[in-house]
């Protein structure tokens, strides 16, 4: 909606968008800002102050709607959890079936002989020190499938080894605050209220069995030595291949370490041949040596020095747009305040009121901010000077610092086979200084001005960059 790719959002009905007020205002303060109208197929409501009430009166019926739907569910959860604890037998109360379970007749949860028996072999193989994976392989091998009948995944895996109620516990966590942060219950996470009632789900794993499992899980140096064993690969997470688009990832043979297009080593659907791990880091390394070279610095203070006016005069700008933005919002408070509204819509205008003194005094901060950057005298060049000075001894420090000197400088490594033979690629670095290429040995094909070069390194002027390793 910010990008404004659309003119109107039309919608069967208005809690089709959403059924929370405060989701509601801020779609609706997206939309005002973009320009955007928002039609409902079935309510009518137009641009008029009265269809504007309208509109928010619909959205009051639909956030009552759901928060006394909730309500209710919760209701006939407390009912069913008090029925268990009476018949001393858990029923389902939505969701998918757990694996090692069926349904009888009155809801309630019966072992699945078969699946408890695959349970179980899944819990031997781990305490025999399968990982997850291998797990997964020994499975499939022997034909045994989840519920849906396909191969196990990783996280099925995962999820039975933590599945607690196996040992005879029902476990039922609720939400007491009716608030989601975000789509991923981030935060809400930790609200969550447990109630466990013991011994009325059909045991599946004995006790001490998923106990030594937990043990086993929770231990914090379970990867310890793997992890050591494991070389550091400074391009992981920015080296693509050229042919497919996949990520490319760290690999070693007995005597080589390399990089290897994801495609590749899981489809074989890619040909791109796998690339020698020191070669394309040094031309990496080299080629952020070259960008740190006195002549670079020299030409980007001078820029950054020349352009010290404009950045001036740019935040002078942005502070009287603000100061105006301000003017507006407290016209807006006061005419609020005169309405002096009441009765059923009395809440909506509080939101209201609270929203633009935020705007406020959000733009009473930034302009705080912009005036302390504008106060500095500390001497830009110097600055400048000791920052790259400090990344341009890439090769000094460990690996670590290298890796992250790489990421925070570098967007994309890109790798592109010619086909005449495993040493015949081509290196392409997108960083930002800019877009360059080279051959395995570190030649550059397509140069690039030195007037190019640094110019998008530094944030603007009296900022130090972000990215400072």
């Amino acid at each position: 909606m910010r990008d404004r790719k659309f003119d109107v959002l039309m919608v069967h009905k208005l809690d089709r968008i959403a059924r929370d007020d405060f989701v509601m205002a801020k779609v609706k303060e997206i939309a005002n800002a973009s320009d955007i109208k928002i039609v409902s197929v079935v309510e009518r409501c137009d641009d008029t102050p009265e269809g504007k009430l309208m509109m928010n009166i619909i959205s009051g019926f639909a956030s009552f709607y759901s928060l006394n739907l909730s309500r209710e569910t919760k209701k006939g959860f407390r009912g069913m959890l008090e029925e268990m604890k009476v018949t001393g037998k858990a029923k389902f109360m939505g969701g998918k079936i757990p694996f090692g379970y069926d349904l009888n007749s009155n809801n309630e949860f019966v072992i699945n002989e078969r699946e408890a028996t695959t349970v179980n072999y899944i819990y031997d193989l781990f305490i025999n020190g399968n990982g997850y994976q291998n797990i997964c392989r020994i499975l499939d091998k022997k034909g045994l499938y989840n519920k849906k009948g396909e191969p196990f995944k990783v996280d099925n895996v995962r999820l039975i080894l933590k599945y607690e109620p196996y040992t005879g516990v029902f476990i039922h966590k609720t939400n007491p605050t009716n608030k989601f942060y975000d789509k991923y219950r981030k935060e809400i996470k930790h609200q969550l209220v447990e109630e466990r009632i013991e011994g009325i789900m059909p045991v599946v794993v004995e006790r001490e069995k998923y106990l030594k499992v937990k043990s086993i899980m929770d231990d914090p140096n379970r990867y310890k030595n793997k992890r050591d064993a494991k070389e550091l690969y400074l391009l992981s997470g920015i080296i693509k291949c050229g042919r497919c688009g996949s990520i490319m990832i760290g690999n070693r043979n007995d005597t080589l370490a390399y990089y290897i297009c994801s495609t590749r080593k899981k489809a074989r659907t890619c040909d791109t041949h796998n690339i020698p791990k020191k070669v394309v880091e040094d031309v990496v390394l080299s080629y952020l040596e070259q960008q740190f070279s006195d002549n670079a610095i020299n030409n980007m203070i001078r820029y950054l020095e020349e352009n010290k006016i404009n950045y001036v005069s740019a935040y002078n700008e942005k502070i009287k747009r603000l100061v105006a933005e301000k003017s507006a919002i407290t016209k807006k408070i006061d005419n609020l305040v005169n309405m002096g509204l009441n009765g059923s819509l009395q809440d909506i205008f509080n939101t209201k009121l609270k929203e633009l003194k935020e705007k406020y005094e959000a733009a009473e901060l930034q302009i705080a901010e912009i005036k302390t950057v504008l106060a500095k005298e500390d001497d830009l060049s110097n600055k400048i000077n000791g920052y790259i000075k400090s990344v341009s001894n890439i090769r000094g420090y460990d690996l670590n610092r290298q890796a992250r000197i790489i990421r925070s400088l570098v967007r994309k490594v890109e790798i592109i086979c010619n086909g005449k033979g495993k040493k015949d690629f081509t290196v392409m670095i997108e960083s930002v200084f800019g877009k360059e290429e080279f051959t395995e040995n570190g030649q550059k094909e397509k140069p690039t001005s030195d007037e190019e070069c640094g110019l998008s390194l530094v944030a603007p002027w009296g900022i130090e960059p972000q990215f400072l390793p």
